[in-house]
């Protein structure tokens, strides 16, 4: 017969009631190979000082409220922190401890580095954050690009509307282009805006530039025309308008008529057809027409102009289509310029103010979507005009 003391029974009876118990002890789930833990066990510090080194396999998740220190790398599936760098799913995106930003590669030697090839679809183009693409973010681009307004970094970044990395009157001319309904706003943003950047300028490889042409033939070659400043030295471009007058200047010397600007006419030709000679901003004069136009077979000159006051100011009517229904608007919310005033004999341009509506049409009640769906422009009337 097994005799066993009282302290034993005892011993086996803590062992039974420990037994029974042992489901609410222990914490961490078992991983071949490892050991098991008590709660208590489980302390400030790190697994390997006070619950012993290893692989542990939590079943659920885990909140932490203060900083978990991983030793050397913490890994989460495929991706791994560590103190050199953060890499997710393998090695498709990597940011190192210097602030380096790797797609594609492991050691990106920039801010950002990208292994392969990279899209970027194009922003919103609501330049001035209303909410809407307008006339007025293709006004805003344009006063930009003309030194006359400053974008923040948001502004520009939603000026880039084909995602061209730059703002160019090609974004605003693709603004103005869905405005009309010839693109959408998504194909301004991606392939058809792209398109126009990348055909606009070509560059061969031996280092031809082609502008209006995908081959060109010359270091440039542009297929089209150019419009230059006078030159002033010998390798400088001449325009059409200076070699004309140097034509017309040779002829003057035989016949005595005198040329006007760029050659095309002469002062006799100006008195001819009802105008005056005039001086311009170059050597050569100009015709002055007491008219809103220039005469049949004749140019304005720049701006020269004189301009008066328009008859009325505030409103115009507009023609609706597009985002409005058919019909005449009465628009007076001005979205450009000013009330129209005038000038003086002057190379200035001709005073302008454009209006748009919300305005209900004439004889109808559907109401325009936006003020820039139905657009109508006031400008000062010429009284005179410069001509060559």
């Amino acid at each position: 017969m097994l005799k066993l003391q009282k302290s034993s029974l005892i011993l086996i009876s803590i062992i039974v009631v420990l037994t029974a118990g042992c489901v609410s002890i222990y914490t961490l789930g078992y991983t071949p190979g490892t050991v098991w833990h008590k709660a208590e066990d489980v302390k400030s510090g790190t697994f390997g000082q006070n619950v012993g080194k290893g692989n542990y396999n939590f079943p659920d998740n885990i909140d932490v409220s203060k900083q978990v220190t991983a030793g050397t790398m913490f890994k989460v599936g495929s991706s791994e922190l560590s103190s050199s760098q953060l890499k997710v799913n393998g090695s498709s995106l990597v940011v190192t401890s210097t602030g380096n930003v790797g797609i594609g590669t492991t050691s990106p030697q920039a801010n950002l580095e990208v292994k392969g090839g990279m899209y970027v679809e194009g922003a919103s183009g609501d330049v001035n954050g209303d909410g809407t693409v307008g006339l007025q973010d293709v006004l805003f681009i344009v006063r930009w690009l003309n030194g006359l307004e400053t974008f923040t970094k948001e502004q520009y970044i939603r000026a880039d509307i084909n995602g061209d990395g730059k703002v160019t009157i090609l974004d605003a001319d693709l603004i103005q282009r869905y405005l009309v309904q010839i693109i959408t706003l998504e194909e301004a943003r991606n392939l058809v805006g792209k398109q126009a950047a990348d055909k606009a300028i070509q560059t061969t490889y031996d280092g031809k530039v082609g502008i209006g042409t995908t081959s060109p033939q010359a270091k440039l070659e542009v297929s089209g025309n150019i419009i230059a400043a006078r030159p002033t030295t010998a390798d400088q471009v001449a325009t059409k308008g200076y070699v004309d007058e140097l034509i017309a200047e040779v002829r003057a010397i035989v016949t005595g008529a005198q040329p006007l600007v760029n050659g095309a006419h002469t002062q006799q030709d100006c008195i001819n057809a009802g105008g005056e000679v005039v001086d311009s901003d170059t050597a050569y004069k100009q015709c002055r027409f007491n008219a809103s136009a220039c005469p049949s077979g004749w140019t304005q000159y720049k701006n020269w102009s004189t301009t008066i006051n328009p008859s009325s100011c505030g409103g115009c009517y507009c023609q609706g289509g597009g985002c409005c229904i058919t019909g005449t608007y009465w628009a007076s919310i001005l979205r450009s310029g000013s009330c129209p005033s005038s000038h003086s004999w002057s190379n200035n341009p001709v005073e302008y103010a454009v209006y748009g509506t919300y305005g209900t049409p004439v004889g109808g009640s559907q109401k325009c979507l936006a003020p820039d769906c139905c657009t109508c422009t006031i400008t000062s009337p010429i009284t005179q005009i410069g001509c060559y």
